[in-house]
């Protein structure tokens, strides 16, 4: 970001952070952040600066937003014409670039972004980033609130859900009604049954994923029933994406009180909360209006999720033999997702994840 004040960059860091941290994962070209360009490009900087990046750093950690890879990237770009992009054209939409970088791209004063012919990567200033077409479209979906009744549920799959399943190991449910609707829909035609069936079916960073659900029986239903029928419909599915299924079984008197919000987790950071919970993926339209948001895992819902699990009973599902889980791969590279990802100064920032 040079060739700005201090106060200037120090917006600009913020607003890059920002985006990663709303709807990111940042790929570092490294085995770790250790040995990676970012941490050399960051020891560079003024404090102030510095101190920043290192916060959101340490929180990527954290939360699984911070990865190596994407192979063979190495994580910094040599000079023009960039053959390097062609090693990222799988999965990345979006680099920031210095305003060095893009003059000798021929980019006008006046321009933000341009496509890359060979390998249709956004190519963005850097202190343009919050400017990108592709991120801002990301922001838009994320801002949209509601999917109107008569929608496609394919759509809303591929808009909401599929960007953070293929980017994401662990998944929780938490929906105090998921449960119910096993013995209100046939078989394999339940909220939780799709969300699984579509899990198994997207390729991701990941061969595999795991899911918990918390969530209550009704009146009418057993335990055994239930465990039965997911257990079932779990080996049934074609692809083995799915690694272990979970399920947390939450007294109802335990559960109302505590929390009256409805979502999907992903990893310990992202949070989709919906509604009228996971049967927005039910049929193939919606037969109404879902509101939704799009939240970071923090205060309440940390604390009410522990307070759930504390009160608990755990029963795994399904968990799939380790021989498998060690030799299986996923059979093709993960194809690009919506929203997309974007390039961060010598790191590759995932939208959606």
């Amino acid at each position: 970001m040079e060739g700005h004040d201090a106060a200037l960059q120090l917006k600009l860091v913020d607003d890059c952070v920002t985006s990663w941290m709303r709807c990111g994962i940042v790929y570092i070209g490294a085995v770790d952040y250790a040995h990676s360009p970012l941490r050399r490009a960051l020891e560079g900087l003024p404090q102030s600066l510095k101190s920043r990046w290192i916060r959101a750093v340490t929180l990527a950690q954290q939360r699984g937003l911070l990865r190596n890879g994407p192979p063979p990237w190495l994580g910094s770009f040599q000079e023009p014409p960039f053959d390097q992009l062609l090693e990222l054209r799988r999965g990345v939409d979006v680099v920031g670039i210095g305003m060095a970088i893009a003059g000798s791209l021929g980019f006008a004063p006046h321009e933000h972004e341009q496509v890359h012919d060979a390998s249709a990567i956004e190519l963005c200033r850097l202190d343009c980033l919050s400017a990108s077409s592709r991120i801002r479209k990301a922001d838009e979906i994320r801002e949209q609130k509601k999917f109107k009744r008569g929608e496609k549920v394919d759509t809303i799959w591929a808009e909401l859900f599929r960007p953070f399943v293929a980017r994401f190991s662990q998944i929780a449910l938490v929906d105090r009604f998921c449960l119910h609707r096993l013995a209100e829909c046939a078989p394999g035609e339940s909220g939780i049954e799709r969300f699984l069936g579509r899990v198994d079916a997207c390729l991701g960073d990941s061969a595999f994923v795991s899911v918990q659900v918390l969530s209550t029986l009704a009146k009418y239903q057993s335990r055994g029933d239930v465990v039965k029928r997911l257990r079932d419909f779990v080996e049934s599915l074609p692809n083995g994406r799915i690694s272990g299924l979970e399920v947390q079984f939450v007294d109802e008197r335990t559960f109302g009180p505590v929390v009256h919000y409805r979502y999907a987790r992903f990893q310990s950071h992202h949070c989709l909360v919906l509604d009228h919970g996971i049967e927005i993926l039910e049929g193939h339209s919606l037969k109404r209006t879902h509101p939704y948001s799009l939240t970071c895992f923090d205060d309440p819902l940390r604390t009410d999720e522990a307070a759930l699990r504390a009160k608990a009973q755990r029963c795994i599902v399904y968990s799939k033999p380790k021989r498998d889980a060690v030799s299986a791969a996923p059979t093709s590279p993960a194809g690009p997702v919506h929203p997309r990802p974007a390039m961060v100064s010598r790191a590759c920032l995932r939208l959606g994840g």
